[in-house]
């Protein structure tokens, strides 16, 4: 028997409207996941009351490997209210700095990240209606004190972030063989300074430099949620001679 707050036509919405927002073809989607189509086009079609959780377990995966993103199993079901998911990353030497006259994105990353989440963070009330929206822990002390090592970085993809605001930028998907078969994608964060059509222009803290980078190497953009939007309080400040 199922739970009592399982809701066949909950999780069908919410599959429906995932597929609609990332734009998925259930066919493709089925066969990257190793599954037959006619089992999710049932179940959307209401011919069917479940899919197991193996089937969503498949699903996910194929949808975090296509999306370059973490999806859950419980994102599929709609049921991932209260969590977010906290992206795995790898440590990479910084080369080159400076030294190319049009710098790619890689020669500034202080890390990479997977498709995978290795563990989940708290999903602030905030953040409630935010959608894609992941997080990383700091690996580095690039941005101290704003952010030390081992802080939590809320981010959420972002095409036009203001300057002045902190930004994480994605290069393109490697392959590294010290690191397995998984695709790993350069990352550098810092506070967007300038940015161009050629090029995007980053602060980092710690040693506190400016530097260029090339717009045609950026993958995705990610505009870093910082500490008043996590508490859900803006920046007026009230004055009241009242105790």
């Amino acid at each position: 028997m199922a739970p009592p707050e399982y809701d066949p036509a909950k999780r069908r919405e919410a599959l429906r409207t995932f597929i609609e927002r990332e734009k998925l073809s259930v066919l493709g989607w089925t066969k990257k996941a190793g599954l037959t189509e006619s089992s999710v086009r049932h179940f959307l079609a209401g011919r069917s009351d479940s899919l197991n959780d193996k089937t969503y377990e498949s699903l996910a995966y194929a949808a975090s490997r296509h999306l370059n993103r973490p999806v859950s199993a419980n994102e599929l079901r709609g049921e991932q209210v209260n969590k977010i998911p906290i992206v795995d990353i790898t440590g990479m030497a910084r080369y080159g700095r400076l030294r190319a006259p049009s710098p790619a994105l890689d020669d500034f990353a202080d890390f990479a990240i997977t498709n995978t989440a290795g563990a989940w963070a708290p999903r602030p009330p905030s953040l409630a209606r935010k959608e894609n929206v992941t997080c990383f822990q700091m690996p580095t002390e690039t941005m101290a004190p704003w952010r030390e090592t081992g802080d939590l970085v809320y981010m959420e993809r972002h095409q036009s972030p203001h300057d002045g605001s902190y930004v994480v930028l994605e290069g393109k998907p490697f392959k590294d063989d010290n690191f397995g078969s998984d695709k790993f994608r350069p990352v550098v964060i810092g506070r967007l300074i300038k940015r161009t059509k050629s090029k995007w222009t980053l602060r980092q803290y710690k040693p506190r430099e400016n530097f260029e980078i090339d717009a045609r190497t950026i993958k995705q953009i990610y505009r870093v949620i910082d500490w008043p939007e996590l508490l859900g309080v803006n920046n007026t400040v009230f004055f009241d001679d009242k105790p």
